[in-house]
């Protein structure tokens, strides 16, 4: 039996899944308890709603004998996010959870540790990362912060991903990059927070999670190569021009902070992790594949016969480095 348990929340959506698959594939001593709020899904380790934290630990604990050690913390965007993340901590280092991982969202690199932006989003991240700060203090537990970019799984061809690309189109200045990386590569990072959580690296840190950048050519020149077609851009851009309410945050400029909070030292720079190009047919002369990932993996079903989709290699942080 496992001698330590670790809760993944958002189980059954793309980071808290793709955390699931980083720890199996890495044979992580732990055992995994998924949280789902429906009991009919092939996850049913344990039921539970993050508006009611306390009661989840308990359907924990019924679940396992190991201690929950450990926590990885991912809430969907909207009204509870900001309540749901503050209680979850709260609920955690009450049932003595050590290390908690929680994924929120990059605001301008080392930026991210002082500014909330003025996207409402990113505020509800930035105060859930100051709980988490405030409540670590005491060194009962401590923490890792992930802030990733845009997701390459919001250029999907659905609603939201031609919203996405219509956004991209008219909102950005056509030379500006867009950061993305993949929520398998966030799953990754997730997986080696929690079996490293003792890594210099990782203990108490914060990092920006980004693969690459691209500006909106680039995007639409690789969509093409990759598929052989137009990019799909049936919203019409006076359509996303009165998106402006729903439009993704990344996208958004965002105002000088007036946070009196000062910034933790800056991190050395990360060595970019091999991302899956979402839909893109670059290579590079050193094109290489995450190890133990097949060819579509973190892409979405209806781009699975996309064989051809290379990532570029420079730097794959294996667990050896």
């Amino acid at each position: 039996m496992a001698s330590r348990a670790v809760l993944i929340t958002g189980a059954t959506g793309k980071q808290g899944g793709a955390v699931i698959d980083a720890l199996l594939k890495a044979n992580a001593p732990y055992e995994i308890l998924a949280l789902t709020r429906d009991a009919s899904s092939r996850i049913k380790l344990v039921t539970g709603n993050l508006d009611a934290a306390e009661s989840v630990f308990k359907k924990a604990k019924e679940a396992t004998k190991a201690p929950v050690w450990g926590v990885f913390s991912v809430q969907a965007v909207g009204k509870s996010e900001e309540t749901q993340g503050k209680a979850l901590v709260n609920a955690a280092l009450r049932n003595g959870v050590e290390h908690v991982v929680y994924s929120s969202a990059d605001r301008g690199g080392s930026n991210s540790d002082y500014d909330p932006t003025n996207v409402p989003h990113f505020i509800t991240k930035h105060n859930i990362e100051q709980h988490i700060f405030s409540k670590s203090q005491n060194g009962n537990a401590t923490y890792t912060i992930l802030r990733p970019v845009a997701f390459y799984e919001n250029l999907a061809p659905d609603f939201f991903g031609k919203v996405f690309t219509a956004s991209w189109a008219v909102k950005m200045p056509k030379e500006r990059k867009l950061q993305l990386i993949s929520t398998q590569d966030i799953g990754f990072f997730g997986a080696q927070s929690l079996m490293k959580s003792d890594d210099p690296m990782y203990k108490n840190k914060s990092m920006s999670l980004a693969s690459e950048a691209l500006s909106f050519k680039e995007f639409e020149q690789t969509f093409e190569k990759a598929t052989g077609e137009k990019l799909p851009m049936t919203l019409a851009s006076n359509t996303a021009q009165s998106l402006d309410s729903s439009l993704p945050a990344i996208l958004i400029p965002s105002s000088p902070s007036t946070s009196t909070h000062q910034p933790s030292p800056p991190l050395p720079p990360l060595p970019p992790i091999a991302a899956w190009k979402f839909a893109f047919a670059y290579s590079s002369t050193s094109a290489s594949k995450l190890p133990g990932c097949s060819h579509t993996a973190g892409m979405p079903a209806s781009f699975a016969s996309f064989n051809n989709v290379f990532v570029t290699a420079g730097g794959v942080i294996t667990d050896n480095e």
